[in-house]
Parts: structure tokens; sequence; C-alpha cells
């Protein structure tokens, strides 16, 4: 049997992976700034972020762009939207962000 201590334990580790995955999905979103904001957040959770982070882009995940296709919106990571024949001549759903400015 679980003990209070072990369950607020438990519901702390939940709320600090929600906080870093929140992190992770800001920072994947080109729709928003490029950079991250790790404000708000404990030595712990800003580690767990940056690791998270870290895996994805070594597994070439650099972010992604909402697109309509066929009326639904579509979630696409970059590395896959390149080769995708779908997004061709669909409209991009979101805001154009010049990131070389």
């Amino acid at each position: 049997m679980l003990s209070i201590s072990q369950i607020n334990n438990s519901f702390q580790n939940i709320n600090s992976i929600n906080k870093s995955i929140k992190k992770v999905d800001e920072f994947l979103d080109m729709n928003k700034n490029f950079d991250i904001q790790l404000k708000g957040l404990n030595k712990n959770e800003k580690n767990n972020t940056i690791k998270m982070i870290a895996k994805l882009l070594k597994k070439g995940i650099v972010g992604y762009q909402n697109y309509k296709i066929d009326g639904r919106i579509e979630k696409k990571f970059l590395t896959t939207s390149i080769g995708d024949s779908r997004l061709y001549d669909a409209r991009y759903e979101g805001v154009i962000v010049d990131r070389l400015i």
C-alpha cells in the first residue's frame, strides 16, 4: 500500500514531466519563438527538458508545423514534411516566421 508521501511524490514527478513536455512542445512549434524559455522550471525540470530536446534533435526532429490537408489540421514534423507529397499543395496553417531576421 502506498503512503501519502509516496503518492505526493508521484504527483510531483508527473507534474514535473508535464512541465518539461510542454517546454519541449513550445520549442518544436515553429509558429512560435525559436528560443526556449526555461523560466519557472526547477533544476530537475530544466535537465529533463534539455535531455528530451537533445534526444529529439539527435533523431533529426527539429520542429513541426500544422498544415490543412483535406479539411483537417495535421501536425507534421519538419524532417518528414520534405518527402510527403500530400503537403506539396497544402495550405500552411500558422504564422510564417522568418528565422533569419
